[in-house]
C-alpha cells in the first residue's frame, strides 16, 4: 500500500514538474515529497489498524517505511512477537491473510509475510541468544494457537519454523563430526516434528508460499535426495514465482557443506 501511494505522488510530481527543469521546482517537489511519504505511511497504518482490529502502537510497529527508517524490519519483528505473547492469534491471523492474499513488501522487495513469519517463529530478537527456556515458551505460545485455530495455516507454519530452528539450536553450526550424540537425537527429534507439522498443514484450506520454504529448510536437514528437493523447489517456484527465497534455499542445498558437488550452484544460477 505504501508503494502505490509514492508512486502517485511520483506521477503528480513528474506532472507538477512538466517538463520544467527549474531548481525552484525541484525544491518544491522534493519538499512535497517528504510530507506526502508521512502520509502515505499513516494512511497505511490506519488501514492495518481497522481491517486486523489491532492497537495503534502495534499498527505503527508493523506499518514502518524501510525506504525511510533503518528500524522498520527490526519492529515489525517485534510488534508480531509482542502480539503473539498477548495471544492476539486473531489478529495475527488477519494480518498474514492481509500480507498473503495482497503479496504485500517492504521497499526493496522484502515480504512482510516472511518477516512476520521471522517475527513469530524467533524467540528473541538479535543479538540476544535464545535460552531453552525461551525457546519453550515460544513453543507453547505457537502450540496454544494451533489448539485454539486449529485450521489457521499461519500457526501450523510458525510453529514448524521454531521447531527447525531449534533443532538446529540443539545441533550448533558446526560441521557434522562436531555435533554430539545427545545433540543429533534433538535435532533429529525436532526437525521430525517439524515436517510433521507440515504435513499436517498441507490438508488445510488455505496454502501459504512460506510452508514450502520450511520444507526447503528440512531438505537440507534431512539430507533429501536431489530430485525430490528439485521437484519440490519446482513447485514451490510454480505456486508463488516471486518468493525468491526459494532460490536461495535451494543454493544452499547444493553446497558441497550440505548436498552437493563443487560448482552445483554456480550451475543452478546460471539457469
Amino acid at each position: 500500500m505504501i508503494d502505490e501511494c509514492r508512486g502517485k505522488v511520483i506521477a503528480c510530481f513528474v506532472r507538477y514538474l512538466n517538463g520544467k527543469i527549474l531548481a525552484s521546482n525541484i525544491i518544491r517537489a522534493a519538499l512535497l515529497l517528504l510530507a506526502t511519504a508521512g502520509l502515505c505511511v499513516a494512511a497505511n497504518e490506519s488501514s492495518i489498524q481497522v481491517a486486523c482490529n489491532i492497537s495503534q502502537d502495534n499498527s505503527a510497529g508493523l506499518s514502518g517505511d524501510l525506504a525511510t527508517d533503518i528500524h522498520a524490519l527490526p519492529d515489525f519483528t517485534e510488534t508480531a512477537a509482542g502480539m503473539l505473547g498477548h495471544h492476539q492469534f486473531d489478529q495475527l491471523d488477519c494480518l498474514a491473510d492481509r500480507f498473503r492474499s495482497a503479496k504485500e513488501r517492504f521497499p526493496g522487495g522484502v515480504w512482510k509475510l516472511h518477516t512476520l513469519y521471522q517475527g513469530l517463529a524467533e524467540p528473541v530478537r538479535y543479538p540476544v541468544h535464545a535460552t531453552p527456556e525461551d525457546w519453550n515458551n515460544s513453543i507453547q505460545l505457537l502450540r496454544q494457537w494451533t489448539r485454539e485455530r486449529p485450521k489457521s495455516i499461519t500457526a501450523h507454519i510458525a510453529l514448524a519454523s521454531a521447531y527447525e530452528q531449534f533443532a538446529w539450536e540443539a545441533r550448533g553450526s558446526g560441521y557434522a563430526d562436531t555435533v554430539s550424540d545427545s545433540g543429533w537425537k534433538l535435532f533429529q527429534a525436532r526437525t521430525a516434528e517439524s515436517k510433521r507439522l507440515l504435513d499436517e498443514a498441507s490438508a488445510l484450506p488455505t496454502k501459504c508460499p512460506e510452508w514450502y520454504l520450511v520444507m526447503l529448510q528440512l531438505a537440507i536437514d534431512q539430507t533429501w535426495d536431489l530430485p525430490q528437493v528439485r521437484v519440490l523447489f519446482e513447485d514451490a517456484s510454480k505456486f508463488e514465482p516471486g518468493y525468491y527465497y526459494y532460490a536461495r534455499q535451494f543454493a544452499r542445498y547444493l553446497q558441497p557443506r550440505w548436498n552437493g558437488e563443487p560448482g552445483d550452484t554456480e550451475v543452478f544460477m546460471q539457469e
